[in-house]
């Protein structure tokens, strides 16, 4: 599990936004469970299943393999859809006698798919969002204020 601490700067119906302290890990965060206030400052959203208030210090944990799914889903599926609609294209382009508009073909189809794939892991992530599956969560009460 991944862990990081941090102060509840609001609470929500079944969530809360946690101000993390700022750590190496925090460069490499998913963007679907971070960002950032009016401030500049990193939010981390989270479920909240122990009832915390606004300025309490807690312990948010997740999965690495969530994390592993998520990097999965935001970076590698439209690379996936880029490499096979360039391939795509490039197959198409040839086989219909394009000549040197066959790269161009193949470049625009990667394209068109890897914007396809943006799409379909946008709806996916909304999906899992609702479902609250791959989301941080609150995990322990350090301090009861900060």
């Amino acid at each position: 599990m991944v862990v990081e601490e941090g102060i509840v700067v609001e609470v929500r119906e079944d969530k809360v936004l946690v101000q993390p302290q700022r750590s190496d890990r925090c460069e490499g965060c998913s963007p679907e469970f971070c960002f950032s206030d009016d401030r500049g400052g990193l939010i981390i959203e989270a479920k909240d299943p122990l009832g915390v208030k606004v300025g309490q210090r807690v312990r948010l944990a997740i999965k690495e393999q969530s994390l592993f799914w998520y990097s999965f889903l935001l970076y590698g599926m439209p690379l996936f859809g880029l490499l096979v609609g360039a391939s795509l294209g490039h197959v198409i382009g040839t086989a219909v006698n394009l000549e040197g508009d066959a790269s161009l073909l193949a470049i625009g189809l990667g394209l068109f798919l890897m914007v396809i794939s943006f799409l379909g892991v946008k709806r996916y992530i909304q999906r899992l969002d609702r479902e609250q599956t791959y989301r941080p969560s609150v995990v322990e009460i350090i301090d009861g204020s900060s």
